[in-house]
């Protein structure tokens, strides 16, 4: 049976970004819990999310398409989605997919976090 642990490990509205640690597997049966931190944290108008991906070991097509969906409306509602740091076979399924033309992947959080900061200035300059 799939399993999943997701916290949100930050909550930095100073910084404008929370920190989402995912462990375990992201498929058709653990997508809903996934969606639902997600979505509470839009509902709060956090402009930017991280996704710690390091301590997921299988992530379905159901899991990507989540994923991607809401780094769309992130993105369409002026805010910022991405994943940091994965295992090996993860990652190979990501860019299998081609989906680092569609969300952003950061090797880990510290380069995630300058990221995020950077989307952060750039939006209050326009």
């Amino acid at each position: 049976m799939a399993h999943i642990n997701i916290s949100v490990a930050e909550n930095n509205s100073e910084e404008g970004f929370s920190v989402v640690e995912i462990e375990g597997i992201i498929d058709t049966v653990t997508v809903p819990e996934l969606e639902k931190v997600l979505d509470t944290l839009a509902g709060i108008s956090q402009r930017s999310i991280i996704i710690n991906m390091a301590a997921v070991e299988y992530v379905s097509l159901a899991g990507w398409s989540a994923l991607i969906s809401n780094a769309s409306f992130f993105k369409e509602h002026g805010g910022y989605l991405c994943l940091a740091g994965m295992i090996q076979n993860v990652m190979e399924s990501f860019l299998e997919f081609d989906f680092d033309r569609i969300i952003d992947l950061h090797d880990n959080l510290n380069v995630a976090r300058r990221a995020a900061s950077e989307f952060r200035e750039s939006a209050k300059s326009v």
